[in-house]
């Protein structure tokens, strides 16, 4: 973490990723930064976050390969999130700090069987298109999960805009 806010949330974080365990071969460099901007002021006090913004580099100080936001509309009590819309945009203005030429925009609904151990029971993913036209949609169930609560068994079922289906993926982590 690089930067904090005044209640100690982590503001902005930067992550370098390489190919290889002796770090020869850079993949990408991401800036995160993060805004707790709930108008109650209760997520920032449980350092839930409002919105994330990712800018992926070529390097630090390189060339945009990408940027996407995420913004978070509701978490539960627990604090896992409920409901997230994720952008992703072709710019980034450095200087305005804005983002620019939307690419696509997804939005997550998530529901959970056993929300005090973060484990999602169902979730829904929404894919719209730059100028808002929907996509496809995923609709995920996670049937079990291992002791350390990684997801075990799934199935995903991908619907086009007519709503049938356009593939069943049925996954086993044995």
């Amino acid at each position: 973490y690089s930067a904090y806010d005044a209640s100690g949330n982590a503001a902005k974080q930067e992550v370098t990723r390489y190919a290889d365990d002796g770090r020869a071969s850079l993949l990408d460099y991401k800036e995160i930064i993060n805004t707790y901007d709930d108008p109650s002021g209760a997520w920032r006090a449980r350092g839930l976050v409002g919105t994330a913004t990712i800018l992926t580099y070529t390097r630090k100080g390189g060339e945009l390969a990408g940027a996407q936001k995420v913004n978070y509309a509701g978490y539960s009590d627990w604090g896992n999130a409920l409901l997230q819309t994720v952008e992703k945009y072709g710019t980034y203005d450095a200087g305005t700090k804005t983002l620019g030429d939307l690419v696509d925009r997804k939005i997550i609904e998530s529901a959970y069987s056993d929300e005090n151990r973060s484990r999602i029971g169902r979730s829904m993913v929404t894919l719209y298109g730059a100028e808002g036209e929907f996509i496809e949609r995923q609709e995920i169930a996670y049937l079990s999960y291992d002791a350390w609560g990684n997801a075990l068994d799934q199935n995903v079922i991908r619907r086009g805009a007519d709503g049938g289906v356009l593939d069943i993926k049925e996954t086993s982590d044995l």
